[in-house]
């Protein structure tokens, strides 16, 4: 994952990629505020069992020069991402060609592990919602409005209030970016 995002690697798919390309990266598995002392984001791959800190991510995918970038990070603490949060201080995310949507703050992000639940869907309770309303033409904002605001059926309260879904838009385009606006994803 790392190889793959750096465009100073030949052949990585980082370095594959245009000024005139959009890019969504989509990471979703375990995250922790507990790995590094100062209690920052980690993204894990179980499958080699590495992790990605916060300021890895950040320093990889800041150099990938595209003409727009929906970054969606889906685990436990994935508003660290952004340094939002009463123990992280202001954000100092600021690539300026793209939205970084965190399915929570700094805090547990819900999800189902197969579809035999209520609900009768697998996996992210936040973004089942949001992806499922981008295939049904909204836009970003109105996609992360509706997954933030959505209530699980096992659920009293809504995502918004059980993991706080964050996003930053410094393209300012999320009211019109979709699969089917003018400007499309």
């Amino acid at each position: 994952f790392k190889q793959e995002l750096n465009v100073s690697i030949s052949g990585s798919f980082a370095s594959k990629l245009h000024r005139n390309d959009q890019l969504i990266i989509f990471m979703a598995d375990h995250g922790s505020n507990n790995v590094l002392p100062s209690k920052n984001a980690t993204f894990h791959f179980e499958a080699d069992d590495s992790y990605i800190t916060e300021l890895e991510f950040y320093n990889l995918v800041k150099d990938i020069n595209v003409k727009r970038m929906m970054i969606n990070v889906d685990f436990c603490y994935s508003g660290n991402f952004l340094n939002q949060g009463p123990n992280i201080g202001t954000s100092w995310y600021d690539i300026p060609n793209s939205i970084l949507i965190s399915s929570s703050s700094d805090s547990l992000s819900w999800y189902w592990r197969d579809n035999t639940n209520i609900d009768g869907f697998a996996g992210s309770w936040f973004f089942h919602q949001f992806w499922n309303q981008l295939n049904q033409s909204e836009s970003v904002i109105n996609a992360f409005n509706f997954a933030y605001n959505y209530t699980s059926s096992s659920a009293i309260t809504s995502i918004g209030n059980l993991q706080t879904p964050l996003m930053q838009d410094n393209l300012g385009i999320g009211n019109s970016w979709s699969f089917n606006g003018p400007d499309q994803l």
